[in-house]
């Protein structure tokens, strides 16, 4: 009787918490908060160098003033459930401009940020940095690596289909880049990480 009573606990809590991996939470309520507040939060707070090297590139680089947080939440908050909203929002400025170049002052802004933070520097705003610094094969291995991750998940995530499209919406951006730093070079194989992306994002009704 004890086990069986086990068993139904520990399958009444596998069910919670996949009811709760694939329900809908409502984004939170956001405001806009000033560039510069969050950049003295995290300069305060030890482990954020990669968050604030985001964040001045956002600012810096593509002269954003101010980004959504959570209303009520701490300074260095970047964005709903954990997101880093300067880096998407940086990788979206890169992408309207279908990985283009910067004009002197841009590049003058991103090489300074690259100096000051190296490898803390997220992934693709240093392969995009690289590249328009005239590092091309370098640009291009490191967005090629970024797409590359993908194949070595066996299965479609279980996850929110925010996040799926999120997915593929990121690795359209880098193929589009590895492109241009790469022009001519054999890109099949990321455009078949990037097609499989789409085709879980496509078949992912986990929420209504």
């Amino acid at each position: 009787m004890r086990s069986l009573l086990v068993a139904c606990a520990v399958l009444g809590l596998a069910v919670a918490l996949l009811a709760r991996s694939v329900s809908a939470e409502p984004p939170p309520p956001t405001e806009p908060r000033e560039i510069s507040k969050i950049v003295e939060a995290l300069e305060k707070k030890p482990g954020s160098k990669s968050e604030l090297a985001s964040v001045r590139f956002y600012a810096e680089v593509f002269a954003q003033k101010s980004m959504q947080a959570p209303i009520g939440s701490p300074l260095e908050t970047l964005g709903p459930w954990g997101d880093n909203g300067a880096l998407l929002g940086s990788e979206n400025q890169i992408a309207a401009r279908a990985c283009g170049a910067l004009t002197a002052k841009e590049l003058e802004a991103a090489s300074a940020i690259l100096k000051a933070y190296g490898e803390s520097v997220p992934l693709t705003l240093r392969a995009f940095t690289l590249g328009h610094q005239g590092k091309k094969t370098e640009a291009a291995a490191l967005f090629r690596s970024f797409i590359d991750k993908e194949k070595t998940v066996a299965a479609c995530p279980s996850e929110h289909p925010m996040y799926s499209h999120r997915r593929t919406s990121r690795l359209s951006f880098a193929l589009q880049c590895l492109k241009v730093f790469a022009p001519g070079k054999d890109v099949s194989a990321q455009q078949k990480i990037l097609e499989r992306a789409e085709s879980c994002a496509m078949n992912n009704h986990a929420v209504g």
